[in-house]
């Protein structure tokens, strides 16, 4: 980044912090970590960092604090509520990140800024107790702050002034989770708070905290004894009795709920992520055949089934596995939720401009590729796709919807294969240029149930003819009625590139005809 750029960059970031808010967030403002900001700050986009968790994951104590100062200047409406108050080091299971750690004025909460990422929602096939429906897919999220614990009845309590509903759970302990609470009541408060309920995208997300087992704390139940609340040894005979209710373990809480935060934190420093309460989700119970929204994984949709993560103090840790979903009706029986509770967030949005992206739509199969199924391809391009001298070169995304089963690795391929075999030699051909008869190699991999990644290799037919190894994303999506659905993305770029968020914003933005 020139010199000149630079300096703008910290001044803006100085700019945020006038002096009243320098004495009170001390912290943040320490010389090294304002050293580490304009380090940071000569890179391309520093932010970008916040934008894929394994990356993030690599950063120190420093790195994080000074992403911190700058988050500050990228999102000033969203952390006006905060105060910052330094950076701390979560880790379980063999996973650890350094984290901000912001209070929010209003409840006096504790919110963890969490790295956003593309990751493998759902359970896979061999995960004990899945259900049918915990299906892998990829979501793709922005950077969030969530509460490092459920709401307590005091955090409640300093918003409203006023005792809690007469259906919650009512008691002493400020600390304990507020619950006994509809999802209405919650999304009332959170309002009120300028908060929200985080998406169950989200919720699972920063349950994982970069783990793909059943729980936050591994593979092996038995270590849940440190993390959770759950149905234990110490519960009522007539809950030992019930399948699914109670663990053999002692936890020390038996049938209620813990103050907050009175077992480990998962890796990303946020508590009772498993058991105590179930959490409420800002979505509906909606099929994850439904996309979900690139940046908040929100699955839009109105079942007039809530939603709750988690498990509690009730039900075993199967229950309380990362993946496992709660449809809870409408929620609002009185006295029907007091194993329900919630944990607010707040959404921190890197904007994608798909401003310049064309958009086609044509019948299949085309001509060049008279092999391939019918259907219907639309497809979004980025700026330069055509242009070797940008970062765009190559990169674009399309959907097909075909009249034929659900393809496999094998077919995948073959779809590829048969495409660029015929564009290529097209537009070989109309540029009087000879590209030989084998113009692309595929070579498929399986990452996930009806997910694919293809390294191909090919002569470049659109710009250079030289050759070029292009990435390439497939999601296969099985319709219950009607053609299957593909999602196709590709680029040169390496995956941590920005264009792959920009290409997921594609998808998203394309419509079935």
């Amino acid at each position: 980044m020139p010199k000149n750029t630079l300096l703008l960059v910290l001044s803006a970031i100085a700019a945020v912090f006038p002096p009243p808010i320098l004495q009170e967030e001390s912290p943040i403002e320490r010389p090294a970590q304002k050293n580490e900001a304009a380090a940071l700050a000569a890179g391309e986009d520093p932010l970008e960092r916040l934008r894929e968790r394994s990356d993030y994951a690599t950063l120190d104590k420093r790195a994080v604090g000074a992403l911190a100062v700058l988050a500050r200047a990228r999102w000033p409406k969203e952390l006006a509520g905060f105060v910052y108050l330094g950076v701390e080091q979560f880790s379980a299971a063999g996973t650890s990140h350094w984290i901000s750690i912001w209070s929010h004025r209003k409840t006096g909460l504790e919110f963890a800024l969490i790295p956003g990422e593309r990751f493998q929602m759902g359970s896979p096939q061999a995960e004990a107790d899945r259900m049918p429906d915990e299906g892998q897919h990829w979501v793709t999220l922005d950077p969030f702050l969530i509460a490092r614990t459920e709401c307590t009845q005091e955090a409640w309590m300093e918003l409203t002034k006023e005792a809690l509903p007469q259906n919650s759970m009512l008691d002493d302990a400020l600390m304990l989770p507020t619950a006994g609470l509809s999802p209405v009541e919650v999304e009332a408060w959170c309002k009120r708070a300028g908060l929200m309920l985080p998406t169950e995208a989200q919720w699972e997300f920063m349950c994982r905290a970069g783990m793909a087992t059943a729980w936050a704390s591994g593979a092996d139940k038995g270590d849940l004894q440190e993390f959770a609340n759950l149905g234990s040894a110490e519960c009522p005979e007539d809950w030992r009795k019930i399948p699914g209710i109670v663990e053999a373990w002692h936890d020390g809480y038996g049938a209620k709920t813990a103050p907050v935060a009175s077992y480990a934190p998962n890796a990303f420093g946020l508590f009772d992520v498993h058991g105590n309460v179930s959490e409420w989700t800002r979505d509906h119970y909606v099929s994850y055949d439904v996309p979900a929204q690139v940046g908040t994984g929100l699955r839009p949709g109105l079942s007039g089934e809530r939603m709750a993560r988690g498990g509690n103090f009730g039900g075993d840790a199967t229950t309380a596995r990362s993946a496992k979903r709660f449809k809870c009706g409408a929620g609002t029986s009185p006295g029907a939720n007091k194993g329900f509770g919630f944990r607010p967030s707040l959404d921190l949005p890197f904007p994608i401009s798909l401003e310049g992206w064309p958009a086609e739509t044509f019948p299949l199969p085309p001509g060049f590729a008279p092999t391939l199924p019918s259907g219907t391809e639309s497809l979004r391009f980025a700026p330069g796709w055509r242009d070797p001298k940008t970062e765009d070169f190559w990169s674009y995304a399309f959907v097909m919807w075909i009249d034929e089963p659900v393809p496999d690795s094998a077919h995948v391929g073959e779809l590829l294969n048969g495409y660029y075999d015929g564009i290529l030699s097209v537009f070989a051909r109309n540029a009087g240029k000879d590209i030989g008869s084998d113009p692309v190699q595929v070579k498929v991999t399986r990452t996930a149930p009806n997910m694919y990644e293809a390294q191909m290799h090919a002569i470049d037919a659109f710009a250079t003819f030289q050759p070029i190894d292009i990435r390439v994303l497939v999601d296969v999506i099985p319709e219950a009625k009607g053609p299957t659905t593909v999602h196709v993305r590709l680029s040169p770029q390496p995956k941590e590139h920005r264009i792959w968020r920009a290409l997921e914003a594609a998808i998203a933005s394309i419509e079935k005809p």
